[in-house]
């Protein structure tokens, strides 16, 4: 049986990519073909790319008279409209052609403005330009410019339909709808979308006057992706990533999908070739070309096509089950173990032969991948969709937490640590991109790395402070003692403003320099404290404070007010200090991590209850 992706595949004709960006630029006259394009190979040359790429970044990447309808009128007329020049093809598929553009500005004055033919959520821009010299029009733009740095590059996506093509028109649709609806940092930006009829002078009919082609312009990752990072590692004597970077580019993975599904998106094609890597150090899940919105509980099972990539298809859309967002997190689980062992779980000599071995193949885990690594793989890969976690319970496990403060610490103090970082390494006369792990071997070339610029770490630190407040929620909820300590300073708190009442004391070790000293750890409400942030936050409400001194009762202690934290998590003894047992951290806001070393699990599970619990309170979340 044919999936959604063949059938489609059997009804079109092939093209060619040169005859792709000939038709992009006939339909869309505002984008013209790059001078660096060479006709006779199909490919820009490559000192001509790398003068782009280089130009891109010197010039911070500054973008000329770009389609925003908040500086250029709806009518568009005598005004600058993005000139955008087609440099290279990234990725063609039967359906559409994903194309690496620049962005300049050209002068037009035949612009009409023909109005918006979708609602406010959707508005996108309608353009035509019939065969004689009709002039072409636009509908009110709903295009934006990328960051000053972001690349003068852009990906533009071109799809063109034909006549019986309504499946694909709907993909197309779900598509533009899942990017309208995403604004988050491990996602690719989307700029717009241009939409061409059959005839464009005429009112949009979905039989008379279909749409016929779309382009969408998003932003570029300017680092390929992790299939062609894995391809050449795996050319490269099978290099291995480091824990930590693989790690960390899981980690944003998964931010990403718990993202989308909280908006009740389901993905359905996660793979490596769908992961983008930047310079910056950030990775983004992008094409929705098969996503698909889900109302209500996106884990709800419900019937749907049979779409994805063979070898990250989930046993039950196989077996022609009904699914939901568990389909996701089965293919989050080979991709985790692609990244850790540059290898799928789950291969065979065909179709069949795959189908198969995901239905009744365990995965074998290499002897090299952690305990801790292994077992979250396991359960992202249970046959069973009701066994595996959603992406929110794996970012609450201790070792994902950990990596996410490593995450935020890294941008906040260096917009990206260099063990993420990724530049251009040139060896034996050509380019080639790839990650720089935490060690490098002697006599390795040296790489230029990029930093994010202030807007890029706003974005990020925005977006992971609402991730950690719905991870401080769930965590809070998920345990029953930090759920009713919660619900007891809620009563507490209007008879606490004149006590200096204890909540929890003792004496506790702390990782200080390299090693563990006994110190005194005290939490308790705040009256007296000759802090002024304190005291303006115990004036309108019950506030809960941290001190750590030497010793009990000692005058040389540190007064801090919880509300300075955003989480408290277990650390495992394999990533704790001499692999110390019972060792729970505070991660403030600023990306300071702070290790303490219980005496026992009981003792280490109340700390951790108590700090969740006055966190979430202090923070005033519910």
């Amino acid at each position: 049986m044919l999936n959604l992706r063949e059938v489609l595949l059997n009804s079109r004709q092939c093209v060619s990519i040169q005859q792709r960006m000939e038709r992009c630029v006939l339909l869309f006259p505002f984008y013209a073909v790059s001078p660096a394009y060479s006709t006779k190979t199909g490919t820009p040359s490559e000192k001509a790319e790398e003068e782009i790429c280089e130009r891109g970044s010197q010039d911070a990447f500054q973008l000329i008279g770009s389609l925003n309808d908040k500086t250029v009128p709806a009518g568009l007329e005598d005004s600058f409209v993005s000139q955008v020049q087609l440099v290279r093809a990234l990725n063609s598929s039967a359906f559409s052609t994903i194309f690496l553009a620049t962005r300049g500005s050209t002068q037009r004055s035949d612009i009409q403005n023909e109005g918006s033919q979708l609602p406010p959520s959707h508005m996108n821009s309608e353009v035509g330009v019939s065969s004689s010299s009709r002039p072409c029009s636009v509908s009110s733009a709903a295009i934006t410019s990328p960051p000053s740095r972001q690349q003068q590059c852009i990906v533009v996506k071109f799809i063109e339909f034909g006549k019986e093509d309504k499946k694909l028109r709907e993909l197309a649709n779900r598509e533009i709808q899942c990017h309208q609806s995403c604004n988050f940092f491990s996602i690719p930006q989307f700029y717009g979308v241009y939409t061409r009829r059959l005839c464009p002078e005429a009112p949009p009919h979905p039989v008379k006057n279909p749409i016929t082609a779309h382009v969408l312009e998003m932003e570029y990752a300017n680092n390929g992706d992790l299939s062609q990072e894995i391809r050449l590692r795996v050319k490269n004597d099978y290099k291995l990533f480091s824990e930590r970077n693989a790690l960390l580019i899981f980690e944003q993975v998964l931010l990403a999908v718990d993202y989308l599904h909280e908006k009740g998106i389901i993905h359905r094609d996660i793979k490596a070739g769908n992961v983008f890597l930047c310079s910056n150090g950030l990775v983004k899940l992008g094409d929705f070309g098969l996503s698909k919105f889900t109302p209500g509980d996106v884990n709800e099972k419900r019937n749907g096509s049979f779409v994805g990539t063979a070898s990250y298809i989930t046993p039950e859309m196989w077996e022609r089950k009904p699914y939901g967002g568990k389909a996701d997190i089965f293919s989050l689980g080979v991709l985790l173990y692609e990244i850790f062992t540059l290898r799928k779980p789950f291969v065979g000599k065909d179709k069949n032969e795959v189908r198969q071995n995901i239905l009744k193949q365990e995965p074998r885990i290499p002897s090299h991948v952690s305990p801790e690594i292994a077992s979250i793989v396991l359960a992202m890969l249970q046959k069973e969709p009701d066994l595996r976690p959603s992406a929110l319970d794996v970012l609450l496990l201790p070792l994902m937490r950990k990596t996410l403060a490593s995450f935020l610490k890294s941008v906040i103090m260096d917009g990206m640590n260099d063990t993420l970082r990724r530049g251009r390494e040139i060896g034996n006369g050509s380019v080639c991109d790839n990650f720089a792990d935490s060690t490098r071997q002697s006599g390795e070339k040296a790489i230029v790395y990029c930093r994010l610029l202030s807007c890029e770490r706003e974005k990020v630190l925005l977006d992971l402070s609402r991730v950690y407040r719905r991870i401080l929620y769930k965590a809070v909820t998920l345990s029953s003692r930090a759920s009713q300590i919660r619900l007891q300073l809620s009563k507490l708190n209007a008879l606490t403003r004149t006590t200096s009442q204890v909540l929890i004391e003792g004496a506790i070790l702390k990782e200080n320099s390299g090693c563990w000293k006994l110190r005194h750890l005290c939490l308790r409400w705040a009256t007296d404290s000759t802090d002024m942030s304190l005291q303006q936050e115990s004036a309108h409400s019950g506030v809960i404070e941290l001190i750590l001194s030497l010793k009990k009762d000692s005058a040389e202690s540190t007064r801090t007010c919880v509300s300075s934290f955003i989480d408290c998590f277990e650390v495992l003894e394999r990533y704790a200090m001499d692999g110390a047992k019972y060792v729970f951290a505070l991660l403030s806001r600023t990306g300071k991590t702070i290790f303490f070393q219980a005496s026992s699990e009981e003792e280490r599970q109340r700390w951790i209850s108590f700090c969740l619990a006055s966190i979430q309170h202090n923070n005033g979340l519910a």
